[in-house]
């Protein structure tokens, strides 16, 4: 087993064991802007997503479902920014696959005032490929690592939030599917706290 497989179950393992007053649940999405600046030269990859989670094109890094754990006192998250998009066509068999999933933590900087400030840092992978009668695009796995600051404003009683983020991801390249490269992403999203 990988040191990352290692890493992420030992995070699940914590946030499962946690005890159940501690932790405040989140589910939220995203809405963004994304522009991907490849390592090797050439266009960048710009992609506006509403909400965000995967188009037909492959060139989607924005995640659009957001699943979280608040500790009490909303100044540490641990969440999983996911997203997912599989296109198919049943008349001539094609079809292409895009999946992401990231898991990052949030800091809040203050909590008492009402637009709170936060960094974020996380990790995760893209994996993306396709089939095409008479041929076959391999499944490609690419890492993503980065970081973000943004704010967020608590909603009235408590019971979610309304986020801006602008991150900085660094995807590493392949020789068969996407280039590496730094990705600028602006984001908005709302989460709902489930307490």
């Amino acid at each position: 087993m990988n040191r990352t497989a290692v890493a992420c179950a030992l995070v699940l393992l914590a946030l499962w064991s946690a005890p159940a007053p501690a932790l405040n649940w989140s589910l939220g999405t995203n809405v963004g802007l994304s522009v991907l600046t490849p390592e090797r030269g050439g266009n960048h990859l710009i992609n506006f997503s509403w909400p965000a989670g995967g188009d037909k094109f492959l060139a989607e890094f924005l995640p659009g479902l957001r699943l979280g754990a608040l500790w009490a006192a909303e100044k540490h998250e641990v969440y999983l920014d996911t997203g997912a998009n599989v296109l198919s066509d049943p008349r001539t068999g094609d079809s292409i696959r895009n999946l992401l999933a990231t898991l990052n933590y949030q800091y809040g900087l203050a909590t008492d005032v009402p637009l709170a400030p936060f960094v974020t840092v996380g990790a995760g992978v893209t994996n993306a490929g396709g089939f095409a009668v008479g041929e076959g695009r391999p499944w490609t796995t690419n890492w993503i690592l980065g970081g973000g600051i943004g704010a967020l404003h608590r909603l009235g009683n408590g019971h979610g939030a309304v986020r801006g983020e602008v991150r900085v991801d660094r995807i590493t390249g392949d020789e068969e599917g996407i280039l590496g490269g730094n990705l600028l992403s602006l984001k908005l999203g709302f989460d709902l706290w489930m307490k």
